[in-house]
């Protein structure tokens, strides 16, 4: 209790402090000439500046621009950026950082965590690409930032601003095997003080591929049945520079996704269950620099229907943070806030999450190091005090060093403590999983030419919530499991004129109090990609291996899925016409025709071709 209180002491007082510098910096500076925000903006929080200490990944302009006709998973999927469970295309599909499961991970939009309350997940298969500017993945703990579930890894997805950009206009088509078609529309306006943008989307596919089912004598194959989806959406923005200090801005994501869920192949008949998730997300926000610092304030608002088969359940969360930054010096910069979520299922059950935080960052030669701290209020209930520490240390000129320990937790799900049906029950009685999270790496840069990371972590998460069947074989959750998971990932990028070589490789190591590897989480992976651009040709390969993965406790080798490698190759050309630019691509997936399944029972499609173009116009504003 002494810890939580000196938490909320540290918090409350960082904040206080802070705004007083703000007036007496303020009073300093009375012309008021700072420019900040005239440049690109990304008008989220400023906790992702202390991030410091992990395992890094950063999505590049031309990887997105490949998968702009797709959704998050398929291109976390195709180009290697972790490991990613799915129950195929279309289907749910949720991250997995270093041998946690899906609510391990903190989805992040503009700052915001958009995971469920509900089941503590989020559905990569619903994130279009072509609403997204910007996508990091972070490895590692990191509840004290972003809070509950933060505990494998964080994944982040920004929308940027630019101001003085004039008119943007862009369309995109695509088509491909199994009936899939992509439309997508972005239009935007971009001026000195204002800047309007709105993106839609629509894309629809039978998924009617082939598949060899091993599950039936004679060995046969089958068209996938009963497989289909349909996702349609609206994405705007809106952004006003009041003045050279203060930005003001407004967002709004509404989608509709209709989704037919197929049986497992190990069952002989048809699927008749229908999914559908309709959600409208809403963020306003903020942002106001000063002398010394800057201040941020957003409030946002989620709601998400979720039908299956009649079955409606609805969730609202709404989300508001508070948050100021003071540059002490020039070595020594301070970030305080409050946030404070309040949550309701079905409008009956509801939760308020209050958190404070704060975090010390101190840069001064080669050293860099971060301090941070976290408190949450549940309810009644105290969340475990997360501090953090991380430091990075420029060892020379080509080599930087890396490390970081942090205590993260996470918040049951309203699932996991209330559900209620014939075949499962929550448990009110559940606690909190409490983890530790270490990591120590290094990363390289020679001459521009070749660059890399390398990080050894270890996990240990404690009373993990796993469910189970009672004797009733009732499914029931139980905190009953000590989970640790340690391992080593790297890659590196190599770069010379017009070629590029990308490697990766991950060895993750996950045991319970049983010691054996935790169900479909691979001991290896690994991934390769390589692409050549020239006079505007860009031609691009990856190759991904995932290892053995077993789907049962026991960690039986007969039930285990083998390991598989899936490539893929994509062919591009990007023209130039004065104030057009015309991008067409072709791509192969799965070239190699690999019959492999992501879940026992889940088949993914052989080998299937997609094409599109991309059609931009920018006309600047004349200065």
């Amino acid at each position: 209790m002494l810890k939580s209180l000196v938490t909320v002491v540290f918090g409350v007082l960082g904040i206080i402090l802070s705004f007083r510098g703000q007036a007496q910096n303020e009073q300093n500076d009375p012309t008021d000439s700072l420019t900040h925000l005239d440049e690109v903006v990304i008008t989220n929080t400023r906790l992702q500046a202390y991030a410091m200490g992990h395992y890094m990944q950063c999505v590049d302009t031309m990887t997105s621009q490949l998968a702009v006709a797709t959704n998050a998973a398929e291109l976390l999927r195709k180009f290697g950026y972790g490991h990613i469970r799915s129950y195929g295309v279309g289907g749910v599909t949720t991250p997995s950082f270093r041998g946690t499961g899906a609510s391990h991970t903190a989805v992040l939009w503009n700052g915001i965590n958009i995971i469920s309350p509900l089941n503590g997940q989020s559905d990569l298969s619903l994130l279009p690409v072509n609403f997204i500017d910007d996508i990091q993945l972070q490895s590692g703990g990191s509840a004290t930032l972003y809070g509950s579930g933060a505990i494998g890894g964080t994944i982040q997805f920004n929308n940027k601003a630019r101001f003085g950009q004039g008119l943007d206009l862009s369309l995109t088509g695509n088509v491909g095997s199994f009936e899939t078609f992509f439309h997508g529309l972005s239009a935007g306006w971009s001026g000195k003080r204002w800047i309007s943008s709105t993106r839609v989307f629509k894309t629809t596919a039978e998924n009617n591929f082939l598949y060899t089912n091993k599950y039936v004598f004679p060995v046969r194959r089958e068209v996938r049945q009963h497989n289909a989806y349909e996702q349609q959406g609206l994405l705007q923005q809106n952004y006003f520079q009041v003045n050279k200090r203060q930005l003001l801005s407004l967002r709004f994501w509404v989608q509709d996704n209709h989704v037919e869920i197929p049986e497992p192949i190990t069952v002989l008949r048809d699927g008749t269950d229908i999914q559908r998730d309709k959600f409208f997300r809403s963020m306003i926000g903020w942002n106001y620099d000063y002398n010394k610092g800057h201040v941020f304030i957003q409030s946002a608002h989620v709601n998400h229907a979720l039908d299956f088969s009649g079955s409606v359940s609805t969730f609202n969360s709404f989300i508001n943070v508070a948050e100021n930054t003071l540059n002490i010096n020039d070595h020594l910069e301070w970030t305080s806030g409050v946030n404070y979520t309040f949550e309701a299922w079905k409008g009956v059950t509801q939760r308020n999450r209050t958190a404070l935080y704060s975090a010390v960052k101190h840069e001064k030669g080669k050293l860099l190091n971060v301090l941070s701290a976290r408190q949450e209020f549940v309810n009644n209930w105290l969340s475990p005090f997360s501090p953090s520490l991380a430091v990075e240390y420029r060892a020379h000129r080509v080599i930087s060093l890396f490390g970081n320990i942090s205590r993260n937790y996470r918040i049951p799900t309203f699932n996991d403590l209330y559900w209620n049906d014939a075949g499962a029950k929550g448990n009110p009685d559940l606690r909190m999983e409490r983890s530790w999270s270490e990591e120590a790496g290094l990363r390289l840069s020679l001459l521009k030419s070749l660059t890399g990371q390398l990080a050894v972590f270890s996990n240990q998460v404690d009373d993990m919530i796993y469910w189970r069947q009672t004797e009733q074989a009732i499914w029931s959750p139980r905190n009953v499991e000590k989970v640790w998971s340690r391992g080593i990932e790297t890659n590196g990028t190599f770069k010379k004129s017009i070629f590029e070589l990308t490697g990766r490789y991950s060895y993750t190591r996950s045991t319970p109090q049983s010691g054996k590897q935790l169900v479909y989480t691979p001991r290896h992976e690994s991934g390769v990609t390589a692409r050549v651009t020239w006079r505007g040709w860009s031609l691009s390969f990856t190759n991904n291996y995932t290892g053995r993965q077993y789907t049962e406790d026991s960690n039986n080798e007969y039930y285990a899925l083998r390991g598989y490698n899936l490539a893929n190759i994509w062919l591009s050309k990007n023209i130039d016409l004065n104030k057009m630019t015309i991008l067409v691509t072709t791509e192969a997936n799965n070239i190699f025709d690999e019959q492999v399944s992501a879940r026992i029972g889940y088949p993914l499609p052989g080998i299937n071709f997609k094409a599109g173009i991309t059609i931009r116009f920018n006309k600047p504003i004349q200065q």
